[in-house]
């Protein structure tokens, strides 16, 4: 099994450019004449690209990274729990942005399902509650520092809802941050929350039909 590094300056400088990516700051080196989903779609296969650079740079280490089969069932059995009980809340929160609950066509369902995982919750849980939080911990972070560093960073993604005066998305995200990274300390398994994860972004976008506008 490969010797466990605690400081490795290649995973962290791949880290932080994931970090950097996550955040939208190549985007202003891309071509003006992208659309907004051609351009989404680009940072979304960068991100994938530092993933597998930083998870290469880190085979054989992965377990470190909570990705994992350990606690595996338990894990998607927390991730199940949040998206229930997520379900009022996402209710709620129609309710107060919109001012009603516009239902999401079924149609629309898998592809919305689809881009919840693949484009947002599998790549940041990877990368916050994983890379992220498995470096804080290898380097011997208490676990307070661990669930507020990554917290504050995926905050940090979000911050344009609280520049734009929508403190409460801004809120819902932030909290849903320590959530995430409580569960995948609790379980040592990020399963669930990606899962989590994919389920608040799919029952928001069908309680609010899919209005990306709002977002």
């Amino acid at each position: 099994m490969p010797r466990t590094r605690a400081f490795d300056p290649p995973s962290l400088a791949l880290q932080g450019l994931l970090l950097l990516t996550l955040w939208g700051m190549p985007a202003a080196l891309l071509p003006a004449g992208l659309g907004p989903g051609l351009r989404y779609l680009t940072l979304s296969l960068l991100r994938y690209v530092l993933l597998g650079a930083a998870l290469a740079r880190e085979h054989g280490r992965w377990s470190g990274f909570y990705l994992t089969r350990r606690n595996l069932r338990p894990a998607l059995s927390d991730g199940l729990v949040f998206a229930l009980a997520f379900v009022p809340v996402a209710w709620l929160y129609a309710r107060a942005t919109l001012g009603g609950v516009y239902w999401l066509p079924p149609g629309e369902l898998p592809a919305t399902l689809a881009a919840a995982l693949l484009l947002a919750a599998l790549p940041e849980e990877v990368a916050y509650r994983g890379l992220f939080l498995g470096s804080l911990a290898r380097m011997g972070a208490p676990v307070w520092a661990q669930i507020a560093v990554t917290s504050g960073l995926f905050a940090v993604q979000h911050v344009r809802y609280l520049l734009r005066g929508d403190p409460l998305t801004f809120t819902l995200v932030a909290a849903f941050g320590v959530v995430a990274a409580a569960m995948t300390l609790r379980r040592c398994n990020l399963a669930g929350a990606v899962l989590a994860h994919a389920a608040m972004n799919t029952l928001i976008f069908v309680f609010i039909g899919g209005r990306v506008s709002s977002l």
